[in-house]
């Protein structure tokens, strides 16, 4: 069992990501689909959709680092 999901199913969130494409694949309650590059399955349109689901808000186009670093 996945250490995310015992965690989340205990109340504790973890969301606490330091890789970008780790957090992508966590804020999209996804599986890593390499080891190398865990988001590659996403292109930029899933990706500024994810951010914007989960952080409430739409994201400029171009600004999406800027945006997931303020999450992680």
């Amino acid at each position: 069992m996945a250490l995310k999901t015992v965690c989340e199913r205990h109340g504790v969130p973890l969301r606490a990501e330091t890789d970008l494409a780790e957090l992508i694949v966590q804020l999209g309650d996804d599986r890593p689909s390499d080891i190398l590059v865990p988001a590659i399955h996403r292109n930029r349109t899933e990706i500024r959709e994810i951010f914007a689901a989960r952080m409430g808000r739409a994201v400029a186009r171009g600004t999406l680092g800027a945006a997931a670093s303020g999450l992680a």
